[in-house]
């Protein structure tokens, strides 16, 4: 059984789906949510048939599978750690790989069985010595195969708290690499929460931006109060050279015309949504993203 959600589920006050805010106008996806609901591919609750009157062929499950328990994906790994797993299947080895950003395998170590399905090795020091700093993957290896991959930060400790920040550059690479592959009438975004920060000395938001120049639109949005608050940079992103830009509180609008207060952001965000018929891979990176007088 697949589910699709079509937009968001923070919480229980939240819709699920893109909604009309009046008679007249609507959330910023829902005419690509009509389009998708009329869409002779989609199927809705009332158009599906009665399952049990289906006529189904058995196939043969899948040989071997697995997935990695942890480390989560995203984590810092800065000591040694135990990596965990689930796997099953007819495989006859199990271990674990460590990768570079670039793939190449740094180090292995083996997956030993602990429980019915349950595997874990020991990532040494040794082992993280061998990767270095950078980002970069934990792996499960079954028979010589990939059966998942999550990717970690490899001795790369956080940076000392600011407040005001969002993304920073580390080791000169872009502090964030925003790419996205989207279809007709698709959408792609990054958040970063900010809950908890006060903003009150700060009066706008500052980055660098590497546009492609494919001009999708380009949104710029924090949250205040649970309110979304947006500048629309679509213009700039029909560009291609790096440009410093400032974004002052005030040209950010609510969307349900509410006031932006600095001293109760929420959370950070960049959305892209496509503009024409022709499916879209892009990058454009983002660096040293932070408030600022």
């Amino acid at each position: 059984m697949a589910y699709f959600m079509t937009w968001s589920n923070f919480n229980e006050g939240n819709f699920d789906e893109p909604y009309m805010v009046t008679a007249k106008r609507g959330h910023e996806m829902v005419n690509q949510f009509i389009d998708f609901y009329n869409a002779p591919q989609s199927a809705f609750a009332k158009e599906l048939p009665d399952f049990g009157k289906l006529s189904v062929k058995a196939v043969p499950a899948e040989a071997e599978y697995g997935y990695i328990s942890a480390p989560s994906s995203m984590e810092r790994i800065l000591a040694p750690l135990q990596v965990r797993a689930k796997a099953a299947g007819t495989f006859k080895d199990a271990r674990f790989t460590l990768t570079k950003k670039d793939g190449t395998v740094a180090a292995t170590f083996p997956a030993v069985k602990k429980g019915e399905g349950v595997y874990a090795g020991w990532l040494s020091d040794e082992a993280l010595a061998s990767v270095g700093r950078t980002v970069g993957a934990v792996n499960l290896v079954l028979d010589g195969k990939t059966a998942d991959s999550v990717q970690v930060l490899f001795n790369m400790p956080a940076p000392a708290p600011d407040p005001a920040l969002s993304e920073r550059r580390e080791n000169g690479e872009a502090g964030l690499d925003f790419h996205y592959t989207i279809n007709k009438g698709g959408y792609a975004g990054v958040i970063k929460s900010l809950k908890g920060v006060n903003w009150s000395d700060y009066n706008a938001i500052q980055f660098w931006i590497t546009p492609d120049g494919k001009g999708q639109k380009l949104i710029i949005q924090t949250n205040s109060n649970g309110e979304d608050f947006e500048v629309d940079l679509t213009e700039l992103a029909k560009k291609t050279e790096p440009q410093l830009v400032k974004l002052p509180f005030s040209l950010f609008k609510g969307k349900n015309g509410g006031v932006f207060d600095k001293s109760a952001v929420q959370h950070f965000a960049i959305y892209c949504n496509t503009i024409g018929d022709a499916p879209v891979d892009s990058h454009i990176y983002f660096d040293d993203i932070q408030a600022v007088k």
